[in-house]
């Protein structure tokens, strides 16, 4: 059996979770970019928003992984625990690029 990695997780696991739960990112988001008054200039300033609000705002970073975690099987879940920090990050990022296609492309 070929061994779990952290790249087999964010492909076979996380971006399935991820994109069936976009448009609850995308909506999400766009609610609190209005309760925060947030507003996007160019493309390049709309990417670092996203990533900045998304790396730094504990509670929406907190919801974001918790939807994604919530869905995870005991392994997933045992998985997880000892990859927190990498999957958690890897979480965020995934969801900061779909939010940015969604509003870009």
């Amino acid at each position: 059996m070929l061994e779990l990695t952290i790249e087999i997780f964010q492909n076979e696991v996380l971006r399935p979770l991820i994109k069936n739960k976009n448009d609850f990112f995308i909506a999400y988001f766009d609610h609190y970019m209005a309760t925060q008054k947030i507003r996007f200039e160019n493309p390049e300033d709309a990417r670092n928003k996203i990533e900045n609000c998304l790396k730094t705002e504990n509670s929406i970073k907190n919801i974001f992984i918790g939807s994604i975690v919530s869905n995870f099987d005991s392994s997933h879940i045992d998985y997880f625990f000892k990859n927190k920090q990498e999957i958690s990050k890897r979480i965020i990022n995934i969801i900061s690029k779909r939010i940015f296609d969604n509003k870009f492309s």
